[in-house]
């Protein structure tokens, strides 16, 4: 038998209090998904418009600015760097 074949263990049934925090996690999770598309389309707009500009893609002066906005918005449990590092590098990625 492989373990794709193993039956899962029963589930212990799940408390109201708890089956209420994963609906507002699973709530909180499609919000942000959608922020992030949204900022993603954003973001290959700002690509367009550098290009048409002739500006640079990679803004090293915007790289240094936005972990020093974050910890204001981000601070508790997570570092401002665990938003940002990935924000700007997808995004430069995406704006090419």
């Amino acid at each position: 038998m492989s373990p794709a074949d193993t039956p899962l263990p029963a589930r212990p049934r799940d408390s109201t209090r708890l089956q209420e925090l994963r609906r507002n996690i699973d709530a909180i999770d499609q919000r942000l998904v959608q922020l992030l598309n949204e900022r993603a389309s954003l973001v290959v707009e700002v690509g367009k418009a550098k290009r048409a500009d002739g500006t640079p893609i990679y803004a090293p002066h915007r790289e240094a600015e936005h972990p020093r906005q974050l910890p204001a918005l981000a601070p508790h449990p997570l570092s401002s760097s665990a938003y940002s590092r990935p924000c700007i590098s997808r995004g430069t990625s995406m704006a090419r």
